[in-house]
Protein backbone atom coordinates (compact mmCIF):
# COMPACT_ATOMS: atom_id res chain seq x y z
CA UNK A 1 0.00 0.00 0.00
CA UNK A 2 0.89 3.79 -0.71
CA UNK A 3 2.30 4.86 3.02
CA UNK A 4 0.81 8.12 3.78
CA UNK A 5 3.34 9.56 6.19
CA UNK A 6 4.43 12.93 4.97
CA UNK A 7 1.03 12.79 1.71
CA UNK A 8 -0.83 15.94 1.13
CA UNK A 9 -3.41 16.24 3.43
CA UNK A 10 -7.32 14.77 2.04
CA UNK A 11 -8.11 17.17 -0.84
CA UNK A 12 -10.60 16.83 -4.04
CA UNK A 13 -10.17 18.30 -7.32
CA UNK A 14 -6.15 18.19 -7.06
CA UNK A 15 -3.48 18.36 -9.69
CA UNK A 16 -1.69 14.96 -10.01
CA UNK A 17 0.88 14.16 -12.92
CA UNK A 18 2.47 10.95 -13.59
CA UNK A 19 6.03 11.39 -13.49
CA UNK A 20 9.34 9.66 -14.39
CA UNK A 21 9.74 7.99 -11.24
CA UNK A 22 6.65 9.38 -8.94
CA UNK A 23 3.79 10.95 -8.88
CA UNK A 24 3.09 15.20 -8.37
CA UNK A 25 -0.12 16.14 -6.22
CA UNK A 26 -0.50 19.95 -5.99
CA UNK A 27 -3.39 21.80 -4.73
CA UNK A 28 -6.88 20.83 -4.43
CA UNK A 29 -9.86 21.64 -1.92
CA UNK A 30 -10.92 20.70 1.15
CA UNK A 31 -14.26 21.23 2.73
CA UNK A 32 -14.07 24.84 3.19
CA UNK A 33 -11.01 26.22 1.11
CA UNK A 34 -8.07 26.02 -1.55
CA UNK A 35 -4.64 24.21 -0.27
CA UNK A 36 -1.57 25.92 -1.49
CA UNK A 37 0.85 22.98 -0.97
CA UNK A 38 1.60 19.52 -2.40
CA UNK A 39 4.01 16.47 -2.47
CA UNK A 40 5.86 14.29 -4.67
CA UNK A 41 5.57 10.06 -3.97
CA UNK A 42 8.43 8.10 -5.27
CA UNK A 43 7.34 4.75 -5.78
CA UNK A 44 10.58 2.88 -5.32
CA UNK A 45 10.79 3.76 -1.55
CA UNK A 46 7.18 4.36 -1.40
CA UNK A 47 7.71 8.21 0.64
CA UNK A 48 6.59 11.24 0.39
CA UNK A 49 8.51 14.40 -0.07
CA UNK A 50 7.12 18.20 -0.08
CA UNK A 51 7.03 20.71 -2.75
CA UNK A 52 9.24 24.19 -2.35
CA UNK A 53 7.26 27.16 -1.09
CA UNK A 54 9.07 29.77 -3.15
CA UNK A 55 7.47 30.68 -6.34
CA UNK A 56 4.80 28.19 -5.94
CA UNK A 57 2.15 28.88 -7.88
CA UNK A 58 -1.49 30.77 -6.74
CA UNK A 59 -3.90 27.51 -5.31
CA UNK A 60 -6.35 25.78 -7.60
CA UNK A 61 -9.05 23.37 -8.43
CA UNK A 62 -8.60 21.20 -11.66
CA UNK A 63 -5.54 22.74 -13.31
CA UNK A 64 -3.84 21.04 -16.26
CA UNK A 65 -0.68 19.14 -15.59
CA UNK A 66 1.80 17.10 -17.85
CA UNK A 67 4.88 15.98 -17.66
CA UNK A 68 7.25 17.28 -20.16
CA UNK A 69 10.11 14.83 -19.73
CA UNK A 70 12.27 17.31 -17.56
CA UNK A 71 9.61 19.13 -15.38
CA UNK A 72 5.61 19.16 -14.49
CA UNK A 73 3.67 22.03 -16.48
CA UNK A 74 0.74 23.45 -14.13
CA UNK A 75 -1.38 25.58 -16.30
CA UNK A 76 -4.61 27.18 -15.58
CA UNK A 77 -7.74 25.98 -13.53
CA UNK A 78 -10.16 27.66 -11.05
CA UNK A 79 -10.47 29.85 -8.02
CA UNK A 80 -12.40 29.73 -5.37
CA UNK A 81 -14.82 31.85 -6.46
CA UNK A 82 -15.20 29.81 -9.60
CA UNK A 83 -13.57 31.96 -12.11
CA UNK A 84 -11.29 30.94 -14.33
CA UNK A 85 -7.14 30.94 -12.93
CA UNK A 86 -4.83 32.31 -16.34
CA UNK A 87 -1.75 31.45 -15.12
CA UNK A 88 0.67 28.27 -14.34
CA UNK A 89 4.50 27.07 -13.40
CA UNK A 90 6.80 24.43 -14.31
CA UNK A 91 8.07 22.71 -11.45
CA UNK A 92 11.54 20.87 -11.38
CA UNK A 93 11.49 17.42 -9.34
CA UNK A 94 14.87 17.07 -9.47
CA UNK A 95 15.77 20.75 -8.03
CA UNK A 96 12.27 20.89 -5.92
CA UNK A 97 12.09 24.51 -7.75
CA UNK A 98 9.21 26.42 -9.52
CA UNK A 99 9.39 28.74 -12.04
CA UNK A 100 6.35 30.81 -13.33
CA UNK A 101 5.08 30.75 -16.48
CA UNK A 102 5.02 33.70 -18.52
CA UNK A 103 1.53 35.33 -18.76
CA UNK A 104 2.36 37.54 -22.17
CA UNK A 105 0.46 36.51 -25.12
CA UNK A 106 -1.48 34.09 -22.91
CA UNK A 107 -4.86 32.93 -23.41
CA UNK A 108 -6.94 35.49 -21.85
CA UNK A 109 -9.90 35.09 -19.57
CA UNK A 110 -10.76 31.52 -21.57
CA UNK A 111 -12.29 28.58 -19.83
CA UNK A 112 -13.22 24.55 -21.86
CA UNK A 113 -10.63 25.04 -24.44
CA UNK A 114 -8.85 21.97 -25.96
CA UNK A 115 -5.56 20.87 -24.88
CA UNK A 116 -2.67 18.72 -26.67
CA UNK A 117 0.42 17.95 -25.49
CA UNK A 118 3.25 17.76 -28.49
CA UNK A 119 5.56 16.33 -26.60
CA UNK A 120 7.62 20.09 -27.01
CA UNK A 121 5.30 22.57 -26.86
CA UNK A 122 1.46 22.70 -24.95
CA UNK A 123 -1.28 23.59 -28.27
CA UNK A 124 -4.72 25.49 -26.76
CA UNK A 125 -7.62 25.72 -29.03
CA UNK A 126 -11.16 27.55 -28.54
CA UNK A 127 -12.61 28.30 -24.79
CA UNK A 128 -15.57 30.24 -23.49
CA UNK A 129 -15.33 33.67 -21.95
CA UNK A 130 -15.33 33.56 -18.19
CA UNK A 131 -17.11 36.42 -17.94
CA UNK A 132 -20.12 36.72 -21.27
CA UNK A 133 -19.93 33.23 -21.79
CA UNK A 134 -19.38 33.30 -25.49
CA UNK A 135 -17.11 31.28 -27.48
CA UNK A 136 -13.91 31.98 -29.02
CA UNK A 137 -11.36 30.07 -31.32
CA UNK A 138 -8.50 32.01 -30.29
CA UNK A 139 -5.05 29.65 -30.85
CA UNK A 140 -1.95 29.27 -28.67
CA UNK A 141 1.03 27.90 -28.03
CA UNK A 142 3.34 27.51 -25.47
CA UNK A 143 6.93 26.26 -25.25
CA UNK A 144 8.15 25.61 -21.84
CA UNK A 145 11.80 25.13 -22.89
CA UNK A 146 11.69 29.11 -23.97
CA UNK A 147 8.70 29.57 -21.61
CA UNK A 148 6.90 31.60 -24.01
CA UNK A 149 3.51 31.87 -25.46
CA UNK A 150 2.45 32.47 -29.13
CA UNK A 151 -0.90 33.30 -30.84
CA UNK A 152 -1.53 31.75 -33.85
CA UNK A 153 -3.56 32.38 -37.12
CA UNK A 154 -6.96 30.91 -37.15
CA UNK A 155 -7.16 31.58 -40.88
CA UNK A 156 -9.06 28.48 -41.90
CA UNK A 157 -9.67 27.25 -37.88
CA UNK A 158 -13.00 25.78 -37.00
CA UNK A 159 -15.50 28.30 -35.95
CA UNK A 160 -15.37 29.87 -32.22
CA UNK A 161 -16.76 26.86 -29.87
CA UNK A 162 -15.38 25.44 -26.09
CA UNK A 163 -15.14 21.80 -25.14
CA UNK A 164 -13.56 20.55 -28.85
CA UNK A 165 -11.78 17.10 -29.05
CA UNK A 166 -8.36 18.07 -29.95
CA UNK A 167 -5.61 15.32 -30.76
CA UNK A 168 -2.00 15.14 -32.14
CA UNK A 169 -1.03 13.28 -34.21
CA UNK A 170 2.84 13.45 -34.02
CA UNK A 171 2.64 16.01 -36.92
CA UNK A 172 -0.43 17.99 -37.08
CA UNK A 173 -3.36 19.14 -34.86
CA UNK A 174 -6.67 17.77 -34.90
CA UNK A 175 -10.26 19.39 -33.72
CA UNK A 176 -13.04 18.42 -33.54
CA UNK A 177 -16.35 19.12 -32.17
CA UNK A 178 -17.12 21.26 -29.17
CA UNK A 179 -19.67 23.39 -27.80
CA UNK A 180 -21.34 26.58 -29.53
CA UNK A 181 -22.66 29.14 -26.35
CA UNK A 182 -25.97 27.56 -25.87
CA UNK A 183 -24.37 24.52 -25.50
CA UNK A 184 -25.39 22.79 -28.50
CA UNK A 185 -23.15 20.41 -29.96
CA UNK A 186 -21.13 20.71 -33.42
CA UNK A 187 -19.41 18.10 -35.43
CA UNK A 188 -17.24 19.59 -37.61
CA UNK A 189 -12.88 20.42 -37.14
CA UNK A 190 -9.96 20.79 -39.16
CA UNK A 191 -6.76 19.81 -39.00
CA UNK A 192 -3.31 22.21 -38.38
CA UNK A 193 0.00 21.83 -39.98
CA UNK A 194 2.44 23.55 -37.64
CA UNK A 195 5.18 23.65 -40.07
CA UNK A 196 3.12 25.30 -43.20
CA UNK A 197 1.39 27.11 -40.22
CA UNK A 198 -2.04 26.27 -42.20
CA UNK A 199 -5.05 25.01 -41.47
CA UNK A 200 -7.45 22.14 -43.68
CA UNK A 201 -11.31 21.18 -43.22
CA UNK A 202 -11.32 17.74 -41.79
CA UNK A 203 -14.04 14.99 -43.72
CA UNK A 204 -17.64 15.72 -42.93
CA UNK A 205 -18.99 12.21 -44.62
CA UNK A 206 -20.51 10.43 -42.48
CA UNK A 207 -19.24 11.96 -39.11
CA UNK A 208 -20.04 11.65 -35.04
CA UNK A 209 -23.29 13.39 -34.04
CA UNK A 210 -22.91 16.88 -32.43
CA UNK A 211 -20.94 16.94 -29.06
CA UNK A 212 -18.60 18.64 -27.07
CA UNK A 213 -15.87 17.14 -24.98
CA UNK A 214 -16.64 17.79 -21.69
CA UNK A 215 -14.39 17.53 -18.83
CA UNK A 216 -14.48 13.78 -17.87
CA UNK A 217 -17.60 12.96 -19.79
CA UNK A 218 -15.94 12.90 -23.41
CA UNK A 219 -12.76 11.22 -24.59
CA UNK A 220 -10.05 11.61 -27.27
CA UNK A 221 -6.92 9.91 -28.43
CA UNK A 222 -4.56 8.92 -31.26
CA UNK A 223 -4.52 5.05 -31.57
CA UNK A 224 -0.99 5.60 -33.93
CA UNK A 225 -3.09 5.93 -37.02
CA UNK A 226 -6.53 7.27 -36.32
CA UNK A 227 -8.41 9.63 -34.25
CA UNK A 228 -10.77 7.92 -31.78
CA UNK A 229 -13.35 10.18 -29.81
CA UNK A 230 -15.42 8.50 -27.25
CA UNK A 231 -18.79 9.87 -25.69
CA UNK A 232 -18.96 13.94 -25.09
CA UNK A 233 -21.94 16.19 -24.62
CA UNK A 234 -24.64 17.37 -26.54
CA UNK A 235 -26.81 19.87 -24.21
CA UNK A 236 -28.18 17.46 -21.95
CA UNK A 237 -27.68 14.32 -23.70
CA UNK A 238 -24.35 12.18 -23.07
CA UNK A 239 -22.75 9.92 -25.76
CA UNK A 240 -22.24 6.68 -25.64
CA UNK A 241 -21.01 5.67 -28.71
CA UNK A 242 -17.25 6.04 -29.95
CA UNK A 243 -15.93 6.92 -33.76
CA UNK A 244 -12.69 7.00 -35.30
CA UNK A 245 -10.84 9.26 -37.76
CA UNK A 246 -8.15 8.28 -40.06
CA UNK A 247 -6.33 11.44 -41.51
CA UNK A 248 -4.63 9.54 -44.44
CA UNK A 249 -7.93 7.84 -45.54
CA UNK A 250 -9.42 10.77 -47.83
CA UNK A 251 -12.52 13.29 -47.11
CA UNK A 252 -15.19 10.55 -48.32
CA UNK A 253 -13.83 7.88 -46.31
CA UNK A 254 -11.82 9.12 -43.28
CA UNK A 255 -14.83 8.95 -40.21
CA UNK A 256 -15.63 4.98 -39.27
CA UNK A 257 -17.72 4.11 -36.36
CA UNK A 258 -15.84 1.90 -33.40
CA UNK A 259 -16.34 -1.86 -33.59
CA UNK A 260 -16.97 -4.07 -30.57
CA UNK A 261 -17.64 -1.19 -28.46
CA UNK A 262 -20.55 -1.24 -26.09
CA UNK A 263 -20.34 0.18 -23.15
CA UNK A 264 -23.60 -0.49 -21.02
CA UNK A 265 -24.11 3.00 -19.44
CA UNK A 266 -22.55 6.81 -20.47
CA UNK A 267 -19.60 7.23 -18.30
CA UNK A 268 -20.10 10.89 -17.25
CA UNK A 269 -17.86 12.40 -15.06
CA UNK A 270 -16.08 8.82 -15.34
CA UNK A 271 -12.18 8.51 -15.45
CA UNK A 272 -11.08 7.72 -19.25
CA UNK A 273 -6.99 6.93 -19.79
CA UNK A 274 -5.87 6.24 -23.68
CA UNK A 275 -2.40 3.69 -23.51
CA UNK A 276 -2.05 4.04 -27.12
CA UNK A 277 -3.09 1.11 -27.59
CA UNK A 278 -6.53 1.16 -26.01
CA UNK A 279 -8.62 3.15 -24.12
CA UNK A 280 -10.46 2.22 -20.62
CA UNK A 281 -13.53 4.35 -19.48
CA UNK A 282 -14.27 3.55 -15.50
CA UNK A 283 -17.06 4.68 -13.44
CA UNK A 284 -18.91 8.19 -13.65
CA UNK A 285 -22.64 8.56 -13.73
CA UNK A 286 -25.33 7.05 -16.02
CA UNK A 287 -27.15 9.47 -15.35
CA UNK A 288 -29.17 8.91 -11.80
CA UNK A 289 -26.97 7.37 -10.43
CA UNK A 290 -23.28 6.02 -9.84
CA UNK A 291 -21.70 3.55 -11.83
CA UNK A 292 -19.81 1.10 -10.82
CA UNK A 293 -18.59 -0.40 -14.67
CA UNK A 294 -15.97 0.27 -16.62
CA UNK A 295 -15.29 -0.33 -20.73
CA UNK A 296 -12.33 -1.00 -22.58
CA UNK A 297 -11.98 -0.80 -26.14
CA UNK A 298 -8.61 -1.41 -28.30
CA UNK A 299 -8.42 -0.46 -32.22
Amino acid sequence: SVNTHGAPSPRELATCVAMDGGVFVWSGADAATLLDDGAVWDPSSNTWSSLSDSNKPSPRIRGIGLWTGERVLLWGGKKLDGTQEMSGALFDPVDNAWEPISTSAAPENNKEQGWAWTGTVLYSFGGRDDGDGQVTNAFHRYNPALNTWEAITVDGAPSGRSNPFVVWTGNELLVWGGLEPSRVGLNDGAAFDPIASTWTAMGAVQPPSVRGCVVRSGWSAWTGDRMLVAGGVDGDLVAMDLALYDPDAGPNLAWGQATAWDPPNPHEYGVGVGSGKEIILWGGSDGSSPSATGTRWMP
